[in-house]
């Protein structure tokens, strides 16, 4: 096996089933299994069970970036009941799913495995390669198991590649790379082709030459799903920065230069979701709005709604606040950026001249 198609294989370890899934419950990295989360704010406990230590101190470093995300801390050591225990001995590199890590109850046993790296690897191969299966250690599965992966596979291609390449049988590559997850026991967001948990997709392997190459960090949706999936309070409890750098990460994602929150959210059956304004090179209205037709909001949080809310009902598609606000006589005004369709320009300014 070369460098070039070394990837992330799932073992058939565990006869059990998903919960309230019929597919088996097997060690598969970014769509999530529900059933395979662990609880949130938890600190795993990971040990190493052999290993050159130049390896091992380079793997512990990369695999603590999840933790800049989701609510999850990983302490390396030796406890004897570590959830994570990684092996370099076995076959290619491969996780367990989550806390399915816990159904392998000899301790002396990995739950995950690095084949192919060694103190010489390249550094973004080890942050490719640790990235991806300590996502799988959080739960998360292949991207490309997205059930909205839109990805038009030529189904005999895919199995004749990974049968020559990796000597997987059909069930094999099935599992792997062609069966979509189960949308009732998976969270997910939108089909994400940078993120860390794909495999790289050779254009001959579909019908119309798409194509994914590999992925050596976590991507903008990685990292907001992440915070989504484990986060260290609920959608409603959000802080008002969280809700920023996440409402702009997603944004800059899905292609525009910059997105903020207008601060409507909603269940509407799938899960919470944000309004999100998301902008691309254009222009917008600036308007100077009594506080009182806002409400007189009081917080950060509440000016964002109210000035939303008052843009809208003057047939905007939506607004916010640019916080200048004075009083020229008849009452405070605030400033009110509002947005009719179309887009608005992104600036970056020096924090002087602010």
């Amino acid at each position: 096996m070369t460098d070039e198609i070394k990837v992330c294989s799932v073992p058939v370890i565990l006869p059990v089933k998903l919960e309230d899934s019929g597919q088996p419950d097997e060690p598969l990295s970014l769509v999530a299994s529900v059933g395979c989360r662990w609880e949130n704010g938890k600190t795993l406990q990971v040990r190493f069970l052999d290993g050159d230590p130049v390896v091992q101190s380079k793997v512990e470093q990369i695999a603590h970036q999840w933790s800049q995300f989701a609510n999850i801390k990983f302490e390396f050591g030796n406890d004897p009941n570590a959830e994570i225990r990684i092996s370099f001995q076995r076959e290619g590199s491969w996780s367990h799913l989550g806390t399915n890590a816990l159904r392998v109850t000899n301790l002396n046993e990995p739950t995950m495995n690095f084949g192919w790296l060694r103190s010489d690897t390249p550094d973004d191969e080890y942050s490719r390669v640790v990235l991806h299966e300590f996502g799988h250690a959080l739960g998360f599965i292949h991207e490309h198991l997205h059930p909205n992966n839109g990805i038009s596979w030529k189904r005999q291609a895919v199995l004749d590649y990974y049968q020559q390449t990796h000597g997987w049988d059909e069930q094999k590559t099935e599992r792997n790379v062609l069966q979509a997850a189960s949308r009732d026991t998976t969270q997910y967001s939108s089909f994400d082709q940078n993120s860390i948990m794909i495999y790289a997709i050779p254009a001959a392997l579909t019908t119309n030459n798409y194509s994914v190459d590999w992925n050596k960090q976590l991507s903008a949706t990685d990292k907001q799903f992440a915070r989504v999936f484990y986060q260290s309070t609920p959608f409603n409890e959000r802080s008002f920065d969280e809700r920023f750098r996440d409402a702009n990460d997603w944004a800059v994602n899905q292609g525009y230069v910059s997105g903020f929150p207008n601060f409507h959210q909603l269940d509407p059956g799938g899960g919470v979701v944000f309004g999100v304004i998301a902008l691309k090179p254009g222009t917008a209205d600036s308007l100077s709005v009594p506080v009182a037709d806002l409400g007189n909001p009081g917080t950060n949080e509440e000016r964002f709604r109210k000035v939303n809310d008052w843009a809208v009902n003057q047939g905007y598609v939506s607004g916010f606040p640019n916080f200048h606000q004075l009083d020229p006589g008849g009452g405070v005004v605030f400033g009110v950026i509002a947005l009719k369709p179309g887009a608005a320009d992104s600036l970056s300014v020096l924090g002087r001249e602010l």
